[in-house]
C-alpha cells in the first residue's frame, strides 16, 4: 500500500516571531520513514502559506512527491497557479503534484462561493494546458506561461471528488482521482465504476488513472486521542460531502434530516478546531456514521488492520492526516505512522 501524509504547515513561535523549523523538521522526517507522498493544506486559517510551505519542503525532502492537498481554482488565478506549480518542480526536481478541489474552507472563508463542476473542468483544463503547452484560453482569456512548455515534466494534475459529476469528470480529464465520496464496500464500488464511465467516454480506461483515497484518520497510542486528532477531520468532511445533497451518495435515507441540519449549522470559521462544528457531529448522532464511512482512526494496530481491510475492498493508495495537537509527551503522528504503520503495510 502506498500512503500520502497530510503535514500542517502550522508556523512555530519562539519570542513572538513564527518560524517553520517544526514543520521543515516533521518533512525530514516523513521524506526519511518513506512516505511516497507528502501534501499541504492550502488554507489562510492557521496555517503558512502553501506553496510558501512546499518550497520549505522541497527543500528538506529529496524522495516524496510534494503537493497541494488541497487547492482550488477560486482563490488561485490559473496562470499564477500554473506558474508555482512549474517553479516549485524545478524547485524539487520533478517531485510535485497538484490536488485540486471546486473549495472549501479556504473558499468560504474568503467569503466566496466554490466552483461549480464545470467552472473546476474548464479552470482544470486551462492549467493543463499552460503546463503542458505554455498557453491556454480560460473563459474570455488568453493565458501564457511560454517557459512552462519547454519544461520537460509534467505535474500530474488530480481531481478530488466525491459527488458522481465529480467522480465522472475526473474519469475524463485528470491524471489521477483522490476519491473523498468514503471507505465503506457499496461506495468504492460506486465511485471506481462512476471513474471508469468518465474515462470511457474519453477513449480511455481507469487503468489510466491514478487513483488514490482520502481517509480521515488520526493515530495515537490510545484510541481516544486517535479520535481526538481526528475528529476536526470527520467533522468537516461530514459537511463537505453531503452539504449540496445526498443524489448518488448513499446516504442512508433515515440520516438525512440530521445531515441537512447538520449542514445548516456548520461553521466555517471554527473549521479545523472542531471547537463549534465537533460538538455539532455528537449533538446530531453523526460521529459514529462519519466514522465508519471516511475513517481510519485507532492506535498503530488498530490503523494496521484497517488498512488491511480496505486493501480487500480495493483500495491500495491512501491519504492519511498527521496530528500535531496530541497528548503532551506523545510521539507525534509523523512518528507513528512512519515507524509503527508504514512498515506493516508497505
Amino acid at each position: 500500500m502506498k500512503v500520502t501524509v497530510r503535514i500542517s504547515a502550522a508556523p512555530a513561535f519562539d519570542g513572538g516571531a513564527a518560524g517553520v523549523g517544526a514543520f521543515a523538521e516533521r518533512i525530514r522526517r516523513a521524506d526519511e520513514y518513506g512516505f511516497h507522498r507528502i501534501s499541504v493544506g492550502d488554507t489562510q486559517l492557521n496555517n503558512l502559506e502553501c506553496f510558501t510551505a512546499l518550497g520549505v519542503a522541497a527543500q528538506h525532502s529529496s524522495r516524496a512527491m510534494l503537493g497541494p492537498g488541497v487547492t482550488n481554482p477560486v482563490t488561485r488565478d490559473v496562470g499564477v497557479m500554473a506558474n508555482t506549480l512549474a517553479s516549485l518542480d524545478a524547485v524539487s526536481g520533478g517531485r510535485m503534484f497538484c490536488l485540486l478541489a471546486r473549495g472549501d474552507g479556504a473558499v468560504h472563508n474568503a467569503g466566496l462561493r466554490p466552483a461549480t463542476v464545470d467552472q473546476i473542468g474548464a479552470y482544470f483544463q486551462a492549467l493543463k494546458d499552460l503546463l503542458n503547452t505554455g498557453y491556454a484560453t480560460f473563459g474570455d482569456r488568453a493565458v501564457r506561461l511560454p517557459w512552462a512548455g519547454k519544461h520537460e515534466r509534467k505535474v500530474p494534475l488530480y481531481l478530488v471528488a466525491e459527488g458522481p459529476r465529480m467522480l465522472r469528470l475526473a474519469g475524463r480529464i485528470a491524471d489521477g482521482v483522490f476519491v473523498g465520496a468514503g471507505l465503506t464496500q457499496e461506495v468504492v464500488d460506486d465511485a471506481l465504476a462512476k471513474i471508469a464511465s468518465g474515462a470511457e467516454s474519453a477513449g480511455r480506461t481507469i487503468a489510466d488513472l491514478d487513483i488514490w483515497w482520502d481517509t480521515r484518520s488520526g493515530v495515537a497510542l490510545t484510541r481516544d486521542d486517535a479520535m481526538h486528532r481526528a475528529r476536526e477531520s470527520l467533522a468537516s468532511v461530514g459537511n463537505h460531502v453531503f452539504r449540496a445533497g445526498f443524489e448518488g451518495k448513499h446516504a442512508p435515507p433515515e440520516l438525512h434530516d440530521r445531515l441537512r441540519e447538520y449542514a445548516r449549522r456548520f461553521d466555517y470559521s471554527e473549521k479545523g478546531t472542531s471547537v463549534q462544528n465537533g460538538p455539532l457531529m455528537d449533538e446530531l448522532g453523526l460521529t459514529d456514521y462519519f466514522e465508519r464511512r471516511f475513517g481510519v482512526i485507532g492506535t498503530p494496530e488498530q490503523i494496521v488492520r484497517r488498512l488491511r481491510e480496505l486493501e480487500k475492498l480495493g483500495v491500495t493508495q491512501v491519504s492519511m492526516a498527521s496530528h500535531d495537537r496530541g497528548l503532551k509527551g506523545v510521539p507525534d503522528s509523523v512518528t507513528l505512522l512512519g515507524e509503527a504503520v508504514l512498515p506493516h503495510v508497505r
